[in-house]
């Protein structure tokens, strides 16, 4: 049987399956249960089921959205990240559809609500072909909007430099705050958040940049950041102090529209006032005009 699970469908399909199993949740005290103890009750969240074999298992075609870790029932572990955000099985099966289009270098694999293509390309090419179809492939198996879903270029080519979401994919589950600041530097080594020229608005080439530092805050949430913005010294400085503002402000924005929650971040702008190189090259300038990330203790945290 095939069921589709609602909000709204949620107390009917619930009373289904109490009637079914005789092993409600809050059953009444005068009916007799002859559940095992280790059965337990959880809540369904929303997407499409199979019910085979006494119990809901998402259907193959299903993403359902987890944002609850399921409760363990003694001796078990909890539902890893992947069963969390998209269903069991479900990275193993675009695996499997991976190599079906020809890639079968490529793989995948889940940071919370980051979808982090993975692998060794054989060069820049293959790579991009590779991305894009791995990324058509998982927007086609799920009905999540991509404002609620990260999807993360790891993909590494040979005899090349790592991949953006190398550093992401480095990450443990509960990083601390040195691992997360190393994640956001390494990051942004030799890479930064490109914006127009005198302007606030992101380049559309830092999309994949923005993604997986994204990736990043959500995988330290447990942490403060704060978004330092800077400028070279061309212009006046009040300009750029304001300009500085302005685009960290924007990095803020886009890091809210991907999932981060925007009560952990704070946009700083340090314009000119702390630059890098001070030979006022060329090159100094570049590198001075940057986006940094700083991770600091919350209140009350580790």
């Amino acid at each position: 049987m095939r069921v589709v699970f609602t909000p709204k469908s949620r107390s009917v399909l619930t009373a289904m399956v109490l009637a079914a199993t005789l092993s409600a949740c809050g059953a009444s005290e005068n009916a007799t249960s002859t559940r095992p103890s280790a059965t337990r009750c959880v809540p369904l969240p929303e997407g499409e089921y199979i019910f085979q074999n006494g119990k809901f298992q998402p259907s193959n075609t299903a993403v359902v959205n987890m944002t609850e870790t399921t409760a363990a029932a003694p001796g078990e572990a909890t539902s890893s990240s992947e069963t969390q955000l998209l269903g069991a099985g479900w990275a193993s099966r675009l695996k499997t559809e991976f190599s079906e289009l020809g890639y079968d270098w490529m793989d995948l694999e889940v940071r919370n609500q980051s979808a982090i293509l993975t692998g060794v390309a054989p060069d820049p090419d293959t790579k991009a072909a590779g991305f894009n179809a791995g990324r058509s492939a998982i927007l086609a198996s799920t009905d999540q909007d991509e404002s609620a879903l990260l999807i993360v270029d790891g993909i590494d080519v040979e005899g090349g430099r790592a991949s953006v979401g190398a550093a992401l994919l480095a990450l443990d589950n509960q990083p601390d705050i040195a691992a997360c600041e190393n994640a956001f530097a390494e990051t942004l080594q030799e890479r930064t958040i490109q914006f127009r020229t005198g302007s606030a608005v992101i380049q559309s080439e830092s999309d994949r940049l923005i993604d997986t530092t994204a990736g990043i805050a959500i995988q330290c949430q447990e942490h403060d950041i704060e978004i330092g913005g800077h400028t070279d010294d061309i212009g006046e400085d009040l300009q750029n102090l304001s300009l500085s503002q302005r685009r960290a402000e924007a990095v803020q924005s886009q890091l809210i529209q991907r999932g981060v929650p925007g009560a952990m971040l704070t946009a700083v702008g340090y314009g000119e006032t702390r630059p890098l190189d001070e030979s006022g090259t060329r090159e100094a300038r570049a590198k001075n005009r940057r986006t940094e990330f700083k991770v600091t203790r919350r209140p009350g945290g580790r």
